[in-house]
């Protein structure tokens, strides 16, 4: 799921996704975007990067047939919801709905990535997706509420993993967040032009780390880690 959208750093998950992508796992995202200002969604970044989001659900599994990768607006399977999510501008604050989408699997996906922008909010993650029958899954404090970790924190990560509870720790790799351009710029510049950004390299792979991890490809996350370097460096010229 991707609902927070971007303000402070660039929408390095998006690399993650499409990084597993071409990797041979298939890979599908919802969410909405519009509903707080000054923030990039992942709808407007895939749209730059030459990736039309789905229209349907036939439209997704296509994209999910040819690409292995999907993106379907939660406008365009449940709309009733987004014009729930779409009254934050006249309440004023977030609804419970914002939490309620991050745990929708429409696909009854193996595995899900969740992320939380309030560490509190963790537990109950966790705990909702064990109940609802999860295979797989993972909540962590993400950078803005996305599902992407953090090299510059220790993030914490709660894990479902054949229906049975457990969390690791994943220590900082840098000392400190970089102030990068939020835009898609960014991401093209690391992936086709090898444009050398050690946070962004580091962002990508940790996430797509804990991915590999929580499918059970590993089992444990550095060695998840080593294959998600393989995998960068084995990554197609261009993006799309």
């Amino acid at each position: 799921p991707s609902y927070a959208g971007k303000k402070r750093q660039p929408p390095w998950f998006i690399l993650t996704a499409l990084l597993l992508a071409q990797s041979g796992y298939r890979v599908f995202m919802h969410g909405s975007s519009g509903h707080t200002t000054n923030r990039l969604y992942t709808e407007t970044v895939l749209t730059e990067l030459g990736i039309n989001p789905a229209d349907s659900w036939n439209d997704c599994q296509q994209q999910l047939v040819t690409r292995n990768f999907s993106y379907l607006p939660l406008e365009k399977f449940c709309p009733e919801l987004q014009q729930i999510i779409d009254l934050r501008p006249l309440l004023g604050l977030r609804s419970p709905v914002h939490t309620l989408v991050r745990l929708l699997n429409p696909l009854n996906a193996d595995t899900s990535l969740q992320s939380v922008f309030h560490p509190a909010y963790s537990d109950t993650h966790h705990q909702a997706a064990r109940l609802l029958g999860q295979k797989n899954a993972a909540v962590f404090k993400g950078e803005g509420g996305e599902v992407e970790c953090r090299p510059y924190a220790d993030v914490a990560v709660k894990r479902v993993y054949q229906q049975q509870t457990d969390h690791y720790s994943i220590k900082r790799t840098l000392s400190q967040a970089e102030e990068i351009p939020v835009g898609s710029k960014v991401l093209t510049a690391l992936w086709e032009e090898n444009e050398s950004n050690p946070q962004g390299l580091e962002t990508v792979l940790a996430t797509t780390a804990v991915a590999l991890h929580t499918m059970g490809v590993r089992e444990d996350f550095q060695s998840a880690k080593e294959q998600a370097r393989q995998l960068w460096e084995n990554r197609n010229a261009t993006i799309n």
